[in-house]
């Protein structure tokens, strides 16, 4: 099981994705994007919370070609699981997109995984949180967020098999 979570430039239709995370529990991948050229929209209160600097992704990130391709390397035929659909979705299409990349992976909101009965999504989020008061993981940031979603998500699956 693949999950994957990207952090953005903002919450915005003009976001463009800044940094992914990918993890099935044994393989780990992540990268800061550098942005193209026209990826212009910037949102302070986001670079707050994530901590990234558009100057950071300039001078560190890959470039967003570069980043599509691994993806899909890691991915190609699989299924990603993220905990945002609607957010992790679209940065991903505009990764790909915007690259002229074909997306060989589909992309699935968890709640495909829990299903019913609603306890399961409950039992989630209550290892999610569980596991966010640890010292484990950094919110916020793209390999910690997908490595604390497979974990709860793992953990659920497990207590309901």
């Amino acid at each position: 099981m693949w999950v994957i979570d990207f952090e953005a430039s903002g919450l915005s239709k003009c976001s463009y994705p800044i940094k992914v995370g990918i993890t099935n529990g044994l393989i780990n991948y992540h990268s800061l994007i550098k942005p193209m050229p026209y990826w212009q929209h910037w949102s302070r209160e986001a670079e707050a919370i994530h901590g990234i600097s558009r100057a950071q992704l300039k001078l560190n990130g890959l470039e967003s070609k570069q980043v599509a391709h691994t993806l899909n390397d890691f991915l190609s035929g699989q299924t990603a699981y993220c905990d945002s659909i609607q957010w992790d979705e679209f940065w991903c299409k505009i990764l790909f997109s915007d690259n002229g990349i074909h997306q060989r992976f589909e992309i699935q909101d968890i709640k495909e995984l829990i299903k019913t009965p609603e306890c399961r999504l409950e039992s989630y989020f209550d290892f999610k949180n569980k596991l966010e008061k640890t010292d484990d993981f950094t919110i916020h940031r793209a390999l910690d967020d997908a490595q604390l979603i497979w974990l709860a998500l793992r953990k659920t699956l497990e207590s309901f098999s």
